[in-house]
C-alpha cells in the first residue's frame, strides 16, 4: 500500500508549541469528475498555511494543476491550467453547524481527500477551449474553429428566417 504525499503531522500544532505553519506539496495526482481529468504532469501544487484554532486547526492556501477536458462546443481535448482555493477546518469534534468540517483522528492527517474536494469542486461548470470557440456544426466532422463553413451548404435551422427577410427587402 502507498502511503499518501499529502499526510502531515500535526503534532506541533496542537500542543499549541507553534501557531501557525506552512506546507507545500508538489505530487503527481490523476482525479477526475466527468470528462475532467487533473493530469500527472506537470505534478499538482498545493500551498497551505496551518493554523491553530479552537478545537482542531484551519488549513488554507491555493492547489494549482493542470486538467484535460473535452470542450463542450467543439469537442476537442484541451488542457488548461487550474487553481483552487482551499479552506477547510480540521476539528477533534464536528457539530451540526460544522457540516464542512473534517474529524481529525489522529496527530497525522491525510489532507488528499480535502484537498481532492476543493480542486475537484472548482473545476468550471462549462469546459470551454477558449472563450472564443465557435462549436461545431450540424453535419459530421466539420469544426467552425478550423474548417472553412457555408452556412448555405449546411442547412442552418434559420435559412427560413432569412429567405422571408431578403423577399420582404
Amino acid at each position: 500500500m502507498t502511503s499518501s504525499p499529502f499526510v502531515v503531522d500535526i503534532t506541533d500544532l496542537l500542543r499549541g508549541s507553534t501557531g501557525t505553519r506552512p506546507e507545500q506539496f508538489v505530487a503527481p495526482v490523476e482525479w477526475q469528475l466527468g470528462e475532467t481529468t487533473i493530469v500527472a504532469e506537470p505534478p499538482l501544487d498545493v500551498a497551505l498555511t496551518l493554523a491553530r484554532i479552537s478545537g482542531g486547526i484551519v488549513a488554507f492556501g491555493t492547489a494549482t494543476a493542470t486538467a484535460r477536458s473535452t470542450c463542450d462546443r467543439c469537442l476537442g481535448e484541451y488542457e488548461t491550467k487550474l487553481s483552487a482555493v482551499v479552506q477547510v477546518s480540521l476539528l477533534f469534534e464536528v457539530d451540526e453547524d460544522d457540516e464542512d468540517a473534517y474529524i481529525i483522528d489522529s496527530p497525522r492527517v491525510d489532507l488528499e481527500p480535502i484537498i481532492r474536494d476543493e480542486v475537484l469542486l472548482g473545476f468550471p461548470v462549462r469546459s470551454l477551449c477558449g472563450d472564443d470557440c465557435v462549436g461545431l456544426v450540424d453535419h459530421p466532422e466539420s469544426d467552425l474553429n478550423t474548417d472553412a463553413h457555408d452556412t448555405e451548404a449546411t442547412g442552418s435551422p434559420f435559412s427560413v428566417l432569412r429567405d422571408l427577410l431578403e423577399t420582404r427587402e
